[in-house]
């Protein structure tokens, strides 16, 4: 069974956005390209050394090709 932890968030440990200049958010969340990437998180910090449970890796935005699970986190400051 494939692991299903994954939450996109597209930012960094710190919780704050890369300024890298490269997209880490599905080119602002509005792609479904397989070429494209979002950063994740693991919601139960497992499966990685890295211990920050909102930027693990990346995976690319395409569901179809990825069986893994993606949730989506959202979060606003106001």
């Amino acid at each position: 069974m494939p692991s299903e932890h994954d939450i996109m968030t597209g930012s960094d440990s710190h919780g704050k956005a890369f300024t890298d200049g490269l997209y880490h958010t599905c080119k602002n969340w509005s792609s479904d390209a397989g070429d494209d990437y979002v950063v994740v998180g693991h919601h139960d910090r497992t499966g990685v050394s890295n211990t920050s449970w909102n930027s693990s890796h990346m995976v690319g935005c395409n569901a179809r090709q990825d069986r893994r699970g993606k949730r989506f986190y959202c979060f606003a400051v106001n």
